[in-house]
């Protein structure tokens, strides 16, 4: 949720509010195509990519929505925003207490939640999936597959909303998580100066990465 214009092009004003598009997002896309199958065409004709860009695109809009409402909600303006893989870098202003910040960068991991419990608990009353499965959804690189049917959508959907969530929860940056973490210490200690609170962050993400890795 940080400004951030460079390698990424214009794509006009949405309600007053300049969108860009990141270079990372067209190629996270080309990736997905590449993923479903060893030809990228196969990809494109059984439906998986397509659909799977869809599903993130549209998931990646009700995201940065999300944040866009809590903005508005709290008095701030929204300045701009940029489409990411994981969501969107948003400029904004907000007279709102630090604490409250941490409002703004939840409400958009809250978002994909909220549609990732939906999608499940259809899956899971209807057969389509069990608690286990929903355990080993956490692989990026191993979407799942459309077979042309609601349940398989479904699953796309409940996937792709539980990715966003996640890696938005990581508190490093350019993630969500990052500003939770930087709107919690600044509401502790409003004095503290910003490059002691930027080296917090910096080694809670590095000690994030370790324990991933």
């Amino acid at each position: 949720m940080t400004d951030n214009f460079s390698w990424s092009t214009n794509i006009g004003r949405w309600i007053g509010v300049p969108v860009r598009i990141h270079l990372l997002l067209f190629l996270f896309i080309a990736i997905i195509f590449g993923l479903g199958s060893p030809k990228s065409i196969s990809a494109f004709v059984n439906g998986t990519a397509m659909v799977t860009t869809i599903v993130l695109l549209a998931s990646i809009l009700l995201h940065e929505l999300a944040h866009v409402f809590a903005i508005n909600s709290l008095g701030g303006k929204v300045n701009s925003i940029t489409f990411m893989p994981w969501g969107g870098n948003s400029d904004f202003s907000l007279p709102a207490p630090a604490s409250a910040k941490a409002i703004v960068y939840l409400a958009g991991p809250f978002a994909n939640f909220g549609v990732f419990l939906f999608g499940a608990a259809i899956l899971l009353q209807t057969g389509g999936a069990t608690f286990e499965s929903f355990l080993l959804v956490v692989n990026p690189l191993d979407p799942h597959k459309f077979e042309s049917n609601p349940e398989s959508l479904i699953q796309i959907i409940t996937w792709i909303n539980f990715q966003l969530m996640l890696v938005n929860l990581i508190p490093c940056y350019p993630f969500d998580g990052a500003g939770v973490v930087r709107s919690w210490i600044a509401s502790m200690n409003v004095d503290l100066p910003k490059f002691r609170v930027e080296s917090a962050i910096k080694l809670i993400g590095n000690a994030v990465a370790f324990a991933f890795i």
